[in-house]
């Protein structure tokens, strides 16, 4: 493959879980896939704007508001927050929405040149999900596992009645990983709840020892909606069957590669959860879903999917 050379520089003021899933995690995996098809790029990525010449400004949540050497082509890349950038997009050459299609169709009304490239799971990831599918989910200790935002807790507050009814007729624990505050256990009804700070480390561990993982949204459109399928597919990545909320489209069309689960209402919540609970299929859902992340979602496939684009932008120029 015969490209000329480019500079590609990729600017992320912010250091948050956005920016490492959107960007940093995929930085390795970028740099490989351009060696292997012996493209000569220069790849950047820096919290600073560039001093130098660069021929692809890609600009993480943000607008620059200055003139840069080379005279760049301006790229916002973008997950959530369109409201906070709204006026600003007409300004950019190319959009990249990273979130979800109805995302990047809400985005098109303010600027036609818009791409979509999905969030991914990182070949890490999917490599300890491997290893920890050699451990039958149905065979793991009776732990529920939800992660998330402090801001995502609300979901999770509003099926507690659920959860304490299931807890009353089942042998089950909670392990919630979100925030930043040291581990609390606590009791909700007959449901015992550890609560850990978010890390990956935490998750990991909790992996480990989960036999199903449930991700409940928001109510607001802004909120749900326009929202990626990411946390769920995170947890398939690791290898724990989850599921899903239906109000999600982008966590519709992930479950529909595999027929998984997914609910909405408090008794679809419950029902899910019991059917599945101690049943063998567990087992073969946590398969299918990692072979769909690896095969549509890996971080592998989102390079992939950034070189196809730039290449695709230089033939059109």
């Amino acid at each position: 493959m015969q490209s000329k050379n480019l500079k590609i520089f990729f600017y992320v003021p912010v250091n948050n879980s956005g920016a490492r899933v959107i960007v940093y995690d995929i930085f390795n995996d970028l740099i490989s896939a351009i060696k292997s098809l012996n493209l000569e790029w220069e790849v950047t990525i820096s919290d600073e704007l560039p001093t130098s010449k660069t021929d692809y400004l890609i600009c993480f949540k943000n607008t620059p508001k200055k003139t840069f050497p080379g005279d760049p082509k301006l790229i916002m890349l973008i997950c959530d927050q369109a409201e906070i950038f709204w006026d600003d997009l007409p300004g950019f050459d190319y959009i990249v929405a990273t979130s979800s299609t109805k995302f990047a169709k809400l985005l098109s009304l303010k600027n036609k040149n818009i791409f979509y490239i999905s969030e991914s799971e990182t070949t890490q990831s999917l490599s300890y999900g491997l290893d920890n599918l050699k451990n039958n989910p149905s065979s793991r200790p009776p732990n529920l596992l939800w992660h998330g935002g402090a801001y995502s807790m609300d979901a999770l507050i509003k099926l507690k009645p659920i959860l304490e009814s299931f807890a009353s007729r089942n042998d089950v624990c909670l392990n919630l990983i979100s925030g930043s505050n040291p581990v609390m256990t606590y009791s909700w009804g007959n449901l015992k709840v550890t609560h850990m700070p978010w890390s990956i480390e935490n998750l990991l561990n909790c992996a480990k020892n989960s036999r199903l993982g449930f991700i409940p949204a928001r109510s607001s459109l802004r909120t749900s909606y326009l929202k990626p399928a990411s946390r769920v597919r995170y947890l398939f990545s690791l290898g724990v069957p989850t599921i899903g909320d239906s109000s999600v489209p982008d966590v519709k069309e992930f479950m529909s590669h595999f027929n998984g689960p997914v609910a909405n209402k408090k008794d679809e919540w419950l029902y899910s959860i019991e059917s599945l609970w101690n049943n063998l299929e567990l087992n073969k859902l946590a398969v299918d879903g990692w072979a769909t992340v690896n095969k549509k979602y890996s971080s592998l496939l989102t390079a992939n999917q950034w070189i196809n684009l730039l290449l695709k932008l230089e033939a059109n120029k």
